[in-house]
């Protein structure tokens, strides 16, 4: 009798806690305007489609061609624009998540934990407008985060077929054309995470395979793009700092946005450390 009043209490505080965060965020969206080069691509759409704005920006400002494919698409919708990223951002981390946890965990375990998870992971961000509210860099950066979510619950499945092997494709030309900095870490990853598969003779090299050429097919259609030799000679003398003050400087800001983002983080992982438990009992990690 104790355990389940016990039991009950537990639900009642973890759906308490949820729904206060879901009801924080949701104020958020509602309450969200545009910002910075959103006012240019609401601008912009008005006078050229999707293709002909994004093949433009590849040509001369970015080559980051995918990316701005998609924001000229979402500022086809206006002012609405402000709603539809923080709402694409939380509806595509919960998604991306929850395809990782329920091969994991137990259904109704998953579906609560990711809920858990994409409210710890909304606030640990260091900037959280920047990241989940601005759609200019929603759409090269958080959405390429989502991507990746994605792709791991790909590589988790025992299973791999060709609709698999297709978003792989979508998933690493993505990546590697929109997040510069995420694909080489994925790279630097995943060349010897292959290697070591190889060697232990296990199976999804093909798949790795598969999203890495892709990723390096985005890449490089961003490195090689004359926007991208325009804008790296118009900011070339943009920051005159040396090195040693940039990096410095950029530890300093690092620090000072962790210890913050900490004051959010810790309180929330409270609520995750059983979702270790569970997964290292069921796969004895």
């Amino acid at each position: 009798m104790l355990e389940k009043i016990k039991y009950h209490l537990q639900q009642g505080i973890d759906w308490s806690f949820i729904l206060l965060c879901l009801s924080f965020i949701s104020s958020l969206i509602f309450f969200n305007r545009p910002a910075d080069d959103d006012y240019f691509f609401l601008h912009a759409i008005q006078n050229k489609n999707a293709f002909f704005l994004s093949f433009d920006f590849y040509m001369k400002n970015s080559g980051r061609i995918l990316a701005v494919f998609l924001t000229a698409l979402a500022s086809m919708s206006g002012q609405y624009i402000s709603i539809l990223t923080p709402l694409l951002s939380v509806l595509l981390l919960f998604t991306g998540i929850h395809l990782i946890l329920k091969q994991l965990l137990q259904k109704d375990l998953a579906f609560k934990y990711t809920l858990f998870i994409v409210i710890l992971i909304f606030f640990a961000v260091f900037n959280i407008g920047e990241s989940w509210y601005w759609s200019s860099a929603f759409f090269p950066h958080t959405l390429s985060l989502f991507f990746l979510l994605f792709t791991i619950a790909i590589f988790l499945r025992k299973q791999i077929h060709f609709l698999h092997l297709f978003g792989l494709v979508v998933f690493g030309l993505y990546i590697g054309n929109s997040s510069e900095i995420m694909g080489i870490m994925l790279i630097s990853f995943l060349i010897p995470f292959l290697f070591f598969m190889i060697l232990k003779k296990q199976s999804k090299q093909s798949a790795i395979i598969v999203f890495l050429i892709f990723m390096l097919v985005g890449m490089l259609i961003n490195y090689f793009a004359p926007g991208t030799a325009n804008r790296k000679e118009m900011l070339s003398n943009a920051y005159p700092l040396s090195f040693s003050h940039a990096y410095t400087y950029g530890l300093f800001i690092l620090f000072k946005k962790t210890a913050i983002s900490l004051l959010f983080i810790l309180p929330i992982s409270l609520y995750c450390i059983p979702l270790w438990h569970k997964i290292n009992k069921k796969y004895d990690i």
